[in-house]
């Protein structure tokens, strides 16, 4: 009875155990669908992100590609100097401006190398004004008639096919050859001097123009002295008073801007009146030298 009841018992002990089993393994088959179900959806997340991840890079790539043709873009040399125009700030700090004031002593080099007319400028103060144009006026009047007088020379020795560094009195002689038949002397009354030719009845063409040359000549050369009189006078006065005249436009109240313009202006008013001043001591004395060659010639004594 012992035996059979071992028996039994081993039995169901196996039966059992068969039972956990078959249990084991059914709900193992019924849980791994769900198993498999949320594995594939984690693999297709990770999928999904991992495209997305390469459609980024991918993205980046092209945009670097892109910006990296923009910075290796060489521009020429204007575009560069245009651009680094339109970087400077339009209001620059005073102590940028002291930094790029250009150099006093270049700009007197600059200046005494000009020729030609003087054009005032302006410093606000009317009296002032007035003085440098005046100034100005006059030695341009006085400028135009140099040009015209060298003019004169230069057509009248071009005509005779004189050189280019010969005299009046060259010229005078190449007249008298070419005119033979007449009498051709020079006539000088006072500043005045002309051309006179006997007989009077018939000179050609060619002589009644260097007639007129001469007397553009005389014209010119008496505008010239009478106009250094006068310049001569206004120059020495405006440099006398240079201090003086600098003290009265610092000291006028203006915006600052407006002041450091102001004092430029008259900086280089002086430069020019410096620079005409010795201008036209150059132009009256080669006036001066015309009209004593031309008295020689005349036989007058000056």
């Amino acid at each position: 009875m012992s035996k059979q009841h071992a028996l039994t018992c081993e039995q169901v002990k196996a039966k059992n155990s068969e039972n956990i089993l078959k249990t084991t393994n059914f709900q193992a088959q019924c849980a791994s669908p769900v198993i498999l179900t949320s594995l594939w959806a984690i693999v297709n997340f990770w999928g999904s992100v991992c495209d997305l991840a390469k459609t980024t890079l991918s993205f980046k790539k092209k945009k670097k590609r892109k910006m990296s043709f923009c910075c290796c873009f060489c521009p020429n040399e204007a575009s560069t100097t245009s651009t680094q125009a339109e970087r400077q700030p339009l209001m620059q700090s005073k102590s940028a401006r002291q930094l790029r004031r250009p150099n006093p002593q270049s700009t007197a080099n600059d200046v005494s190398q000009k020729h030609g007319r003087f054009i005032a400028k302006h410093v606000e103060v009317p009296e002032l004004d007035q003085c440098f144009v005046d100034i100005a006026d006059t030695f341009n009047q006085q400028a135009e008639h140099y040009q015209d007088m060298g003019g004169c020379l230069e057509r009248l020795k071009a005509s005779y096919q004189c050189a280019a560094g010969s005299s009046l009195t060259d010229c005078l002689q190449r007249m008298r050859e070419e005119h033979s038949a007449f009498n051709i002397a020079i006539q000088m009354q006072g500043y005045n001097f002309s051309v006179i030719v006997k007989p009077e009845s018939t000179p050609d063409t060619k002589l009644q123009e260097a007639q007129e040359l001469m007397k553009n000549l005389s014209q010119a050369s008496k505008s010239i002295a009478a106009a250094s009189t006068k310049l001569q006078e206004m120059i020495t006065s405006v440099l006398q008073s240079e201090s003086g005249i600098t003290h009265r436009v610092k000291e006028a109240k203006r915006p600052y801007q407006e002041q450091i313009r102001v004092e430029a202006n008259l900086k280089e008013n002086f430069q020019e009146v410096k620079r005409i001043k010795q201008l036209s001591s150059q132009y009256r004395e080669e006036a001066s030298s015309l009209v004593n060659e031309v008295a020689r010639l005349a036989g007058i004594t000056l």
